[in-house]
């Protein structure tokens, strides 16, 4: 008898409408095999479309001008924490959490909330816990920006492997 085959990141952002953007902005950024890894292990960050839509009006640019952005992809690996599948429960308040794109986004527990604090902004957890396969996902409510200054813009990659530290 076969075994029910796990749910991958990009499975569960697909099937929740409330992720379409971010299915969106995944497939631009050339994220998306990536991400359907099963073997992959990693706590994601997965903003809302109101945590988009949030992020157009203060850019005061259109979905198209994010989605064709060369940050796209630097945006989106800020939102990916490699090797480790965190449940809310496990992390420590003033955890500092290393993104696969170098940078620390810190946890802050104060308000009985999860919120995870990046350079220029903060991100409440609205649904935690979501299981897949070696991975959790925790969805947020504002798109995490990375410290731009120490980034520089590349072409889009035609695929991306993410590096998974232990």
């Amino acid at each position: 008898m076969d075994t029910p085959e796990c749910s991958t990141v990009v499975d569960v952002a697909v099937a929740t409408p409330e992720l379409s953007i971010l299915v969106e902005a995944l497939t631009a950024a050339n994220l998306v095999e990536a991400l359907s890894d099963p073997e992959l292990v990693a706590t994601i960050l997965a903003p809302t479309n109101d945590a988009f839509a949030a992020l157009f009006e203060f850019l005061g640019v259109d979905k198209e001008a994010v989605l064709a952005d060369p940050q796209l992809t630097n945006i989106l690996l800020y939102h990916v924490i490699g090797g480790v599948a965190t449940l809310s429960e496990n992390l420590d308040n003033d955890a500092e959490l290393i993104t696969s794109l170098g940078q620390t986004l810190k946890v802050d527990l104060s308000d009985e909330e999860v919120t995870f604090v990046g350079s220029g902004s903060s991100a409440d957890v609205v649904a935690k816990d979501v299981e897949v396969c070696n991975a959790v996902v925790h969805v947020i409510d504002v798109v995490l920006l990375p410290d731009f200054s120490t980034l520089v813009p590349e072409p889009v990659p035609e695929s991306v492997t993410l590096t998974i530290n232990y």
